[in-house]
């Protein structure tokens, strides 16, 4: 066999082991991209059902303000408190943040048994980020927009809390 053969050879050993590294390379970093990605849409998630799980509480303390807060539920005897609805608004986008203990943006309103909303605060359908409204809430850029309900009772109707927490 001659030397030429042998080089042929070695170089073809080489190419297989460069071309099989990179798809190995490439298919494991496509994998905990998409790993990455599952687990941060839980934390999202688990974030937003502590924050909708805390809003449908009475808070703490019980009879809590925008100056005492350490908890804010908006419930008060199985329904929607227009005091603690108030009080949660006027506490502001940042601090409201601090008291859910969140990283993430949150968008919250609410929707009669028709999907209209219902405002419950004068001049604003909702709470949370601003510039963002029941309107534009689906034209947030982001792949990570998850939409939390709870249901309720304001005024002797039902209704439902809709809360979107995304990053």
């Amino acid at each position: 066999m001659s030397r030429k053969a042998q080089l042929w050879h070695f170089d073809l050993i080489i190419a297989i082991i460069i071309f099989t590294t990179t798809l190995i390379l490439f298919y494991s970093g496509r994998l905990n991209i998409e790993h990455d990605t599952e687990l941060l849409l839980d934390d999202i998630n688990r974030e937003g059902n502590f924050i909708a799980d805390s809003l449908m509480s009475t808070g703490f303390p019980e009879n809590w303000t925008t100056d005492n807060v350490i908890a804010a539920g908006i419930v008060r005897n199985n329904r929607f408190n227009q005091e603690k609805i108030n009080n949660l608004d006027s506490l502001g986008y940042n601090k409201t943040r601090s008291v859910f203990r969140t990283k993430y943006n949150f968008y919250l309103f609410f929707e009669d048994a028709l999907s209209y909303p219902v405002n419950m605060l004068p001049g604003s359908e909702g709470i949370g980020y601003p510039g963002v409204n029941t309107g534009n809430i689906d034209n947030v850029s982001t792949n990570n927009l998850i939409k939390i309900t709870r249901f309720g009772v304001y005024n002797s109707e039902p209704v439902r809390m809709v809360l979107y927490i995304w990053t």
